[in-house]
């Protein structure tokens, strides 16, 4: 089954200041404060919640704790 939309996707960024202000600007989005003051942008009826790289947001992604711990989940080596 394919999917119709997404109800969010998820975008680390290390400025939250320029990020936001990016999205605004350049592509129209609004900005969203949700939560315990986290950011959002709405592009439509599509939303992308801002994580900042300088703390950890919780719950992770399987796929980024694993590479918290050393192991990578990627299907992809570059390991000849």
């Amino acid at each position: 089954m394919i999917p119709l939309s997404l109800d969010h996707m998820v975008v680390t960024v290390s400025d939250m200041d320029r990020a936001c202000d990016f999205y605004a600007r350049v592509l129209g989005a609004e900005i969203v404060t949700f939560g315990a003051g986290r950011k959002a942008v709405r592009i439509g009826r599509q939303k992308l919640n801002l994580h900042d790289a300088a703390t950890a947001a919780l719950p992770l992604p399987a796929a980024a704790r694993s590479r918290r711990r050393g192991r990578s989940t990627s299907a992809i080596s570059t390991a000849a």
